[in-house]
């Protein structure tokens, strides 16, 4: 009788065995997969980053190009004709102005405007 209920807790110990290994064995591949994603993910998120890089490289030169043929810019102005917001276009200028391609006139409101160096 003794015997059976050794045998009996043996084959549950190992049942328990077995099952922490799978429970183990299935997270482990879990990881894999999102371990796998993330690397992809990370070469879309480069390309992307690329992409923006060169979008704003060209709505700058846009700008300057703007500039080039008017010799004051609203913000209003190249976000109408840029088809972008008022704060990007802020972006852009701020980022042009550190770069030394162009100035702001005005400190704030609707009497500010952009003009070459």
């Amino acid at each position: 009788m003794i015997y059976y209920i050794i045998l009996i807790l043996v084959i549950l110990f190992l049942a328990g065995v077995i099952w922490k290994l799978y429970k183990n064995s299935k997270e482990n591949k879990n990881e894999a997969v999102a371990c796998a994603k993330a690397t992809a993910n990370q070469g879309r998120l480069e390309e992307y980053n690329i992409e923006m890089q060169e979008k704003k490289k060209e709505m700058k030169n846009k700008i300057l190009e703007m500039l080039a043929e008017q010799q004051k810019l609203s913000n209003q102005e190249v976000a109408k004709a840029l088809g972008v917001s008022r704060n990007s276009v802020i972006r852009y200028f701020d980022e042009l102005e550190a770069e030394g391609s162009a100035k702001q006139v005005g400190k704030a409101g609707k009497n500010v405007f952009y003009s070459k160096t």
